[in-house]
């Protein structure tokens, strides 16, 4: 990917990181077996809930959901220079997460900018795939969690590959 380009796909990725809510995002299971992510450090942080249509979401798809939130500004860090370095097996852990979700792309419609007749939501997969919601607390998540969850699906293995790339053309196993 030109350098040029990878800026703007950078700025883009660091603006939806700044529309979500604050990490960290950390996988909980409830009473009933049910993964949901915490979201936030306080004490008295939300719980993000993620259906299919009205089941909950794979535990596949909340551990990546949690994961992104948590990986994707030390990545874009990695790739702008900014951060410490990326190991490549942590590199591998992140595509093994990613490799277990659902399979991209994920679409989001968000109902404030266009109108769909209901909350919302992440269309996932094939067209006989339940789409997916994001439930902050009682309410739909809002549209900063549903762009950023969306767009995650294809940008966590897209930074994953451009840093691997950039790890080849070097003698070091880790970006720095």
């Amino acid at each position: 990917m030109p350098r040029s380009n990878l800026l703007a796909v950078l700025a883009e990725i660091r603006e939806r990181l700044a529309a979500a809510s604050p990490a960290p995002w950390t996988v909980e299971t409830d009473s009933n077996g049910v993964k949901h992510i915490r979201v936030g450090a306080e004490q008295s942080s939300a719980q993000l809930s993620v259906k299919r249509d009205q089941e909950p979401g794979d535990d596949a798809d909340v551990e990546f959901i949690a994961m992104a939130r948590n990986v994707l500004p030390r990545l874009v860090s990695a790739l702008d220079g900014k951060q410490r370095s990326v190991t490549i097996e942590e590199l591998d852990m992140i595509d093994a997460v990613a490799s277990r979700a659902t399979a991209g792309p994920w679409t989001a419609f968000i109902e404030e900018v266009q109108p769909i007749g209901g909350p919302s939501v992440i269309w996932v997969g094939g067209d006989d795939d339940p789409d997916m919601y994001l439930w902050l607390g009682a309410k739909i998540a809002p549209p900063g969690d549903v762009n950023f969850v969306a767009h995650a699906r294809e940008d966590v293995p897209a930074l994953v590959a451009a840093i691997k790339a950039r790890l080849r053309g070097t003698s070091d196993k880790r970006l720095t």
